[in-house]
């Protein structure tokens, strides 16, 4: 768990008959908000990820590897401060993804825009040659008992609509165009095969195989890595 502070107590004193008097600034409402990281851009290569705030800077991950996700397996519960109940202060925390090992800013630093008691995902893609930082609230529920949650990114732009289909035709989620993910779906369990199916031509794109296991939450993407389309999957919960 990564905790992100950065309140200070500041004591002023007040002169007067009695002497020198505290004054403490009011505490800002705090709120935890949960941060997942995907690399999914194969000409990056390998990533230092940090996380910054006005008095903090950490490296969270360090030689990060394509389709590969900080933190693995799950999110990182952030507690930061917030304006409400419901919405984290904006810029509280900065995202910065640097190349390995020379430290080089893969694209300019993003302030997080984060929701309390959300998920959030972001992810590093390659745009046409150029790198590209999207971000999506991740909204799902706990799944049924036995079941699973399943989503689907089209991460790769050299394909304007494709559709996943699983082997046995009991899952399908039907043109996602580029930079688009569906919703989660709720899913059985169990080894499973999911094709990647190019609207256009009607040809297999790519196919993964996926143990999915009972209460987890599952994000299927398709992306691309010298020149080829390349699928991938993470577990997100």
């Amino acid at each position: 768990m990564i905790r992100v502070t950065g309140l200070m107590a500041l004591l002023t004193c007040v002169l007067g008959l009695g002497g020198c008097e505290p004054a403490v600034s009011p505490v800002q409402p705090r709120q935890r908000t949960y941060f997942h990281f995907l690399h999914a851009h194969a000409g990056a290569g390998p990533l230092d990820v940090e996380l910054e705030t006005y008095d903090e800077k950490r490296t969270v991950a360090s030689r990060l590897q394509f389709g590969t996700s900080w933190p693995a397996g799950g999110y990182a519960s952030l507690l930061v401060d917030a304006t409400s109940d419901t919405v984290i202060k904006p810029g509280d925390i900065q995202l910065r993804l640097l190349s390995h090992p020379d430290r080089e800013e893969v694209v300019s630093p993003r302030q997080l825009e984060l929701r309390a008691e959300k998920y959030a995902s972001y992810c590093l893609i390659d745009s046409f040659g150029k790198s590209l930082l999207i971000w999506a609230v991740d909204n799902f529920e706990v799944p049924p008992a036995g079941r699973c949650n399943v989503r689907f990114m089209n991460l790769c732009s050299y394909y304007r609509s494709v559709t996943l289909e699983s082997k046995d035709d009991t899952l399908q989620i039907s043109r996602m165009a580029f930079l688009n993910l569906s919703s989660f779906k709720t899913y059985t369990t169990g080894y499973r095969t999911f094709y990647f199916i190019n609207d256009l031509a009607g040809a297999l794109i790519d196919s993964v195989n996926v143990v999915l296991s009972p209460g987890k939450t599952y994000n299927l993407y398709l992306t691309q890595s010298d020149g080829e389309a390349y699928a991938g999957w993470e577990v997100l919960e």
